[in-house]
């Protein structure tokens, strides 16, 4: 077997998981929004934490300046 066809495999075997994973969070988060009643009110040090994780970038300029 040469080296591309194992890293094929091996790639095929990651995606396989992390596709996996995704949809059992999507259905687990379909479930967790179900059970809310209406809106979530996050405190301000949760909303700074999640800006962080979704656009790390900005947030590195943010801090820097």
């Amino acid at each position: 077997m040469d080296w591309a066809r194992i890293l094929a495999y091996v790639t095929g075997l990651v995606d396989q998981e992390l596709l996996a994973r995704t949809e059992y969070l999507a259905a687990e988060n379909r479930i967790l929004k179900a059970q809310l009643k209406g809106r979530l009110k996050l405190g301000r040090r949760s909303s700074h934490c999640r800006f962080r994780k979704l656009h790390p970038f900005d947030s590195k300029l943010h801090e820097a300046g």
